[in-house]
């Protein structure tokens, strides 16, 4: 009988705990996720290197309690829980676990109880022989978190991503397969000829500022992009359409109105 997630993660806290700060196991529940939340250092430092084949942790902050749950057949033993736990919610299909770290002497984790990125849960479904380590950076890169350079090379030479680094998205080659061209698409953004014409239909009807042309074609934007990010984009188009001879300025700062200069 294969043990709820939820239970395996609070009988970890239960031995994991650093009972020396005097604190407390803390479940948060919400709609779609539960928080754990348990007091004491994260003995491997990072998620990379508890997943790396073969760890063992350098020592065992309660070797006496762990050894009495391990006999109880409460925990795992051999320092296999987080792989484990990992490989469990990769059979599923399901969003890893999020481990928030930045609290020092403090453990944070997050379980997802729906899916963050369709393309990410059809992709494991289609490709369920992919390694722990590749699944882990997916995962990363569908909760919109920046991946090493280096990580980055190795799933654009596999073609499981694409975008610029670090705004990722799930390939157009996975996408095309799982049957999510539209998601691609929202990821990746409409062409700039598409942009530029869209940006001309919108001044048609007369000089706009440009915080009301961005309103206008927003949503032809990646969504991968912040709408920082995208704002730069659609200031680097209109200098560009600027350029070219298709639209002018007049007025300064937050009163510059955009025109059509074959509108005038």
């Amino acid at each position: 009988m294969l043990i709820a997630i939820p239970q395996i993660f609070f009988r970890n806290c239960i031995a994991h705990s650093d009972y020396r700060r005097h604190g407390k196991i803390n479940v948060e529940e919400f709609e779609d996720h539960l928080v754990f939340i348990n007091e004491g250092a994260f003995i491997p430092e990072t998620i990379e290197k508890a997943l790396e084949p073969g760890y063992k942790p350098p020592y065992y902050r309660n070797a006496f309690l762990c050894n009495a749950m391990v006999n109880m057949y409460m925990i795992d033993t051999n320092s296999m829980g987080i792989p484990m736990i990992y490989n469990i919610q990769k059979v599923r299909c399901f969003p890893l676990p999020s481990y928030d770290l930045d609290v020092v002497n403090r453990v944070s984790v997050t379980i997802h109880g729906k899916v963050l990125d369709k393309n990410y849960t059809q992709l494991l479904h289609s490709k369920g022989d992919m390694d722990l380590k590749t699944v882990f950076l997916l995962d990363q890169v569908q909760k919109r978190k920046t991946i090493s350079k280096e990580d980055y090379k190795a799933l654009k030479k596999s073609e499981l991503v694409e975008g610029r680094y670090p705004a990722l998205y799930v390939s157009y080659k996975i996408a095309e397969a799982v049957g999510d061209k539209a998601g691609y698409v929202r990821n990746k953004g409409l062409d700039e000829k598409i942009l530029k014409e869209l940006m001309v239909s919108a001044l048609q009807n007369g000089p706009l500022k440009k915080a009301d042309i961005y309103e206008a074609v927003r949503h032809a934007f990646p969504e991968v992009l912040s709408e920082e990010k995208q704002y730069k984009k659609l200031s680097n188009l209109l200098q560009k359409m600027k350029n070219e001879g298709i639209v002018a300025v007049r007025g300064r700062a937050v009163h510059a109105e955009w025109f059509l200069i074959n509108n005038m």
